[in-house]
């Protein structure tokens, strides 16, 4: 069995799952020591309009702009199956 890291598959959970005690951008990059895709991740924050958020905690964004912020931390694998659950 593969280790979580190694499974091609990302998760978006119904209340987000974000670390209050962490910024925007440290969410979106937690766990992505050893992967090489910050050209994508940049990409994903600028289309979804995260931009200026980066610095700021969770709970100082909206509920769609938390939203985007898990949908950006599940794509930034690059994943070959995303589950969404009611997002």
């Amino acid at each position: 069995m593969q280790s979580p890291e190694k499974r091609d598959c990302s998760l978006v959970f119904q209340d987000f799952a974000l670390f209050p005690n962490m910024t925007i951008s440290d969410n979106i990059f937690f766990g992505k020591g050893s992967i090489n895709n910050n050209e994508l991740i940049h990409d994903l924050i600028q289309f979804c309009g995260l931009e200026s958020l980066l610095d700021r905690y969770p709970h100082e964004a909206s509920g769609g702009e938390q939203q985007r912020v898990a949908l950006v931390r599940a794509l930034s694998i690059n994943p070959s199956l995303l589950l969404l659950d009611e997002p």
